[in-house]
């Protein structure tokens, strides 16, 4: 009995080991459907810890943010059961570098692969028809992309921050989104086509190896801020069918050297050109109507400027620190105003023509103007502000106008548009600078800047213009910030400075004047940083005064 029971025993144990020997080992593997938890065909979750994952065939659908901060795989396989990848599916995998994908694809939603910074490889399936919002935001490391032919639409800042160098659009593309290619800093060459009807606001804004820009004939709609910023770029063809530039299109373009104005644009916004430093020329159509505040603000190389013939409105400051601007014709009989600041701190300007219909010259339209010695005032002008002339001018009118009775009430030569005798500098001696002047008290100094609050992301730049008077050049100037991990402020040749964004938070630029080891006086603009914004700001003088 006993010799029975161990023979039982060991034919027992025997059966057991075949069984164990001959069962599957379970070793880690890439496609382990274990790892993946998988309804109805959708996938939810990966909860395996593979770098090389491969999607199972009973997969149609990879659902939102299925891989949502993965940071092990580094690569992923899709096969072509999968119809649709969902919102984030792919979001923040930071070592994800390549996709493969099949055809049988038609839709990838927003931000599927948005801030996976290591994706150089992936190829877009045929069938899409749209780059969804986000879809390869923060991708910096993608360099090279070939976009299906069927693409209609470039969502919203499809391609922010990424490392594309260039980019070819099909004829199919109608629409690129806000932000589309904003930030992608290596982006030197966009191709667009025939099709393209808008183009959205800093649609491609901070694409600083950006040098060239042509526009197709299909473009009605450029929105604002949509090349600001492109400081590489040097020229812009833009499209016929346009009938506005928008504000700040191409603010801080600032090697731009050439733009071609359609015939049939209407309007030119605020900031439309701002600071756009190289740009020598402009040659507006007859069509323009509007151009709106700082349109052309420190365009420093512009030398002559005639403004179009039925312009009615002229926007404050809209040609102001244009430091080698020479001429100006104004031959616009139905402009009424010459507004603020309109050519203020354009010291090279010695030549302008006005004409009939003009009714006001409004505060500082010529201020800081010193090569101005003479000007023709129509006698259609019954109202000028203060601060308008610079101290060395010769006003000219007919007799008993308007322009002659200012005159002299200001103490400003005059003289009759007859008088042939030519004009020099010659400063009244009656004419107080009022740079020195508050609430009727006369200072030795003053220092003034021109903005008093500005908002900005991190990265954006902005020049600060500072301006003396009396005294103030004898005395140590220094402009800082006072948090320089929030932004950062440095001098620039032309005698601004320039305030660049670090991070957000708020600190502020301060202006010092010293004397020895006494500070004297002080001014200050607050400046905001913050992400995703577009910069903004006050532009208003501030000036502090001193003994």
């Amino acid at each position: 009995m006993k010799k029975r029971r161990i023979l039982a025993l060991a034919i027992a144990l025997s059966m057991t080991a075949g069984l164990f020997f001959s069962m599957p080992a379970f070793a880690s593997s890439d496609d382990d459907d274990d790892d993946f938890d998988i309804s109805g065909g959708v996938l939810t979750k990966y909860t395996g810890k593979s770098t090389s994952v491969k999607i199972p065939d009973d997969v149609t659908r990879i659902d939102d943010k299925a891989f949502y901060d993965n940071n092990k795989i580094t690569s992923v396989t899709i096969p072509d059961t999968v119809r649709s990848i969902g919102s984030q599916a792919f979001y923040d995998c930071d070592r994800l570098s390549s996709v493969t994908m099949k055809n049988s694809v038609d839709t990838i939603e927003a931000r599927a692969f948005a801030e996976c910074p290591k994706l150089t490889r992936i190829t877009l399936p045929d069938n899409l028809g749209e780059i969804s919002e986000g879809l390869f935001s923060g991708c910096t490391s993608l360099n090279y992309l070939t976009l299906p032919d069927d693409i209609t639409e470039i969502g919203r800042a499809a391609f922010y921050n990424t490392g594309l160098y260039s980019v070819s659009l099909p004829p199919s593309v109608e629409k690129i989104g806000e932000q589309a290619f904003s930030y992608s800093g290596k982006l030197a060459s966009v191709k667009m086509r025939s099709g393209i009807t808008e183009i959205g606001s800093s649609a491609f804004s901070y694409c600083k190896a950006l040098t060239g820009i042509s526009l197709p004939k299909t473009v009605t709609s450029l929105r604002e801020y949509a090349f600001s910023n492109c400081t590489a770029l040097t020229s812009a063809y833009l499209s016929p069918e346009m009938e506005d530039i928008l504000k700040n299109t191409f603010y801080n373009c600032s090697a731009m050297t050439s733009v071609t104005i359609p015939s049939g644009v209407y309007t030119i916004g605020e900031r439309a050109f701002y600071n756009c430093r190289a740009l020598t020329g402009i040659s507006f159509p007859s069509t323009i109507d509007e151009i709106g505040e700082d349109a052309f603000a420190y365009c420093v190389k512009l030398q002559s400027v005639t403004l179009p013939k039925y312009l009615t409105s002229l926007g404050e400051g809209a040609f102001s620190y244009g430091t080698a601007l020479k001429s100006v014709s104004i031959p616009c009989e139905d402009l009424r105003t010459l507004p603020n600041d309109a050519f203020e701190y354009c010291p090279a300007l010695s030549s302008v023509k006005l004409v009939e219909g003009l009714s006001t010259i409004d505060n500082s339209a010529f201020y800081g103007c010193d090569s101005l010695y003479s000007l023709t005032v129509p006698d259609s002008v019954t109202d000028i502000g203060k601060n308008v002339f610079p101290d060395n001018i010769t006003l000219r009118g007919s007799d008993d106008s308007y322009v002659q009775y200012f005159a002299k009430s200001k103490g400003i030569p005059f003289k009759l548009k007859s008088d042939p005798t030519s004009d020099g500098p010659a400063v009244p001696p009656t004419q107080e600078n009022t740079d020195l002047i508050y609430n009727g008290v006369q200072y030795a100094g003053s220092v003034m800047i021109d903005t008093t609050q500005y908002t900005m992301a991190p990265g954006n730049i902005y020049d600060v213009g500072v301006f003396l008077a009396g005294n103030a050049y004898t005395k140590t100037i220094s402009v800082y910030s006072s948090r320089d991990g929030i932004a950062s402020v440095a001098r620039l040749a032309n005698g601004n400075y320039r305030v660049t964004g670090v991070k957000p938070g708020t600190c502020y630029v301060v202006v010092d004047v010293t004397d020895g080891s006494r500070v004297l006086n002080h001014v200050s603009i607050r400046v905001d940083v913050a992400d995703y914004v577009s910069q903004h700001g006050t532009a208003a003088r501030n000036r502090s005064y001193f003994n």
